[in-house]
C-alpha cells in the first residue's frame, strides 16, 4: 500500500469522526426531555458539589424509567373533536413513576398533566375522555401507592377531571384517605406507580410538637441564616430594595438526625430576586445546613413533613415559588448528602 495515501486516509477518517462529534454536541435538546431545560440554582447556604447536584436529578429521572407504561404506537389517530382537544393537552413524561397527589375539592387527586382549554359541552367532555384513553400515560384502572403523613395506601385510578387547568386522576381510595382529604386542604402526598397491592401502613412519627430547646435553637438558626443571606445579597434597584423581605417556614418530622427543617428565604418583588437557606435542627439542638435541589423553583414554603418514598426517613411537602408561577413540590431528604432533592411536583399555576 502507498504509505502517503494510507496516511492521508487515516487523517481524513479522524477529521470526519471529530466533525461528527462536534455536530452531535451542538444538537438542540429534545423537546420532551425532562432534563434538557433544567438548571440547578445556587439557592442554598451550604456548599455542594455541582456534579453531585446533576447526578441527583439524573438518578431520579432514570429511576422513573422503570415504571410500568402503556404501549402506544408512534402515530395515534384521534377522532376530530378529541384531536382538537388533544392539542391543548400536555402530559407527564411517558414512563414517569413519581407524581404529586393533593387534596383538592375534598378529594385526593393526582396531577398528571396540563389542559389549556375549557370543556363547555357534554360532547367536549366525552372527547376529552376519549383523548385521555388513547394518549395519556395514566389510564383508568392503574394503581398508585400513596405516601402521606398518615402512612401509605394503594389506590386505583377511577376517572379523570380538570382542576384549575390541570389534568388530574380521580381515585378509588381507602376510607381513611378520603376522610383526610375532606378534612385538610393542604394535604400533599407522593404517588408512585405500582402493579401490585400492598397492605396499608400507618405512620408512627409524631409531627405535632418538639421540645422547647429545639424551638429556641431554630430561632437562633433563623437569625443566622437571614444575616448570611443579607450579607451575600447583591445591590438591588430601588424598586426591588423597597420590597425586600424574609419568608420563614418549618416542618416538624422524623428526619433521622433531625426533628425540624427550617426554610429561610430572602425575596424581593414578585420573586424576581430570591436567596434561600435551609437547615435541619436535631433533638439536641444541633443545626446542619442543607442544600436545596429543585431545578424549577428557587423559593419554597414548607407545608408538612411526610415519608414520601417509604424509606423510613421523613421528607417535606413544599409550595414552590418563582416569578409569576408556583406549584406543589415534594422534596426528598437525602440524609447522606445533607440536601433536599426534588422527588415530584404538580398542581402548577402561572400568571401572565
Amino acid at each position: 500500500m502507498n504509505l502517503p495515501r494510507f496516511g492521508f486516509a487515516c487523517i481524513l477518517v479522524f477529521v470526519v469522526a471529530a466533525c461528527a462529534r462536534s455536530r452531535g454536541s451542538a444538537d438542540a435538546p429534545v423537546a420532551d426531555d425532562p432534563l434538557a431545560n433544567d438548571t440547578v440554582p445556587a439557592s442554598f447556604i451550604a456548599t455542594s458539589d455541582a456534579s453531585g447536584d446533576t447526578e441527583a436529578v439524573i438518578e431520579l429521572a432514570t429511576d422513573s424509567l422503570r415504571a410500568p407504561v402503556h404501549p402506544q404506537s408512534r402515530f395515534v389517530v384521534l377522532p376530530p373533536v378529541a384531536d382538537s382537544l388533544a392539542r391543548y393537552m400536555v402530559f407527564a413524561a411517558r414512563g414517569q413513576s413519581w407524581y404529586t397527589a393533593a387534596a383538592r375539592g375534598k378529594r385526593m387527586l393526582i396531577d398528571i398533566g396540563r389542559f389549556d382549554a375549557k370543556l363547555t359541552t357534554p360532547a367536549h367532555r366525552a372527547a376529552f375522555r376519549e383523548a385521555i384513553d388513547m394518549i395519556s400515560p395514566v389510564r383508568e384502572g392503574d394503581r398508585f401507592r400513596l405516601y402521606g403523613p398518615w402512612g401509605s395506601d394503594t389506590v386505583t385510578v377511577n376517572g379523570f377531571d380538570i382542576w384549575n387547568g390541570r389534568i388530574v386522576a380521580t381515585l378509588a381510595a381507602p376510607r381513611r384517605v378520603d376522610s383526610l382529604a375532606r378534612a385538610k386542604e393542604t394535604l400533599i402526598a407522593g404517588a408512585v406507580r405500582t402493579d401490585s397491592v400492598a397492605d396499608a401502613v400507618t405512620g408512627t412519627c409524631s409531627r405535632d410538637s418538639v421540645p422547647e430547646h429545639v424551638w429556641l435553637q431554630a430561632g437562633f438558626a433563623r437569625d443566622s441564616v437571614e444575616q448570611a443571606l443579607r450579607d451575600a445579597s447583591v445591590r438591588l434597584p430601588e424598586r426591588l430594595q423597597n420590597t425586600l423581605r424574609i419568608e420563614t417556614s418549618h416542618a416538624i418530622g422524623c428526619f433521622a438526625d433531625a426533628r425540624m427543617l427550617l426554610i429561610v428565604t430572602l425575596v424581593a418583588g414578585n420573586y424576581e430576586y430570591v436567596r434561600q437557606g435551609a437547615v435541619a435542627v436535631s433533638d439536641t439542638g444541633g443545626v446542619t445546613p442543607l442544600a436545596v435541589l429543585d431545578p424549577r423553583f428557587r423559593a419554597h414554603v414548607a407545608l408538612h413533613a411526610l415519608d414520601a418514598d417509604g424509606d423510613g426517613i421523613d421528607d417535606i411537602a413544599m409550595r414552590g415559588r418563582a416569578e409569576r408561577m408556583g406549584a406543589m413540590v415534594v422534596l426528598r431528604y437525602n440524609l447522606e448528602e445533607k440536601r433536599l432533592e426534588r422527588l415530584a411536583t404538580g398542581f402548577a399555576w402561572e400568571r401572565n
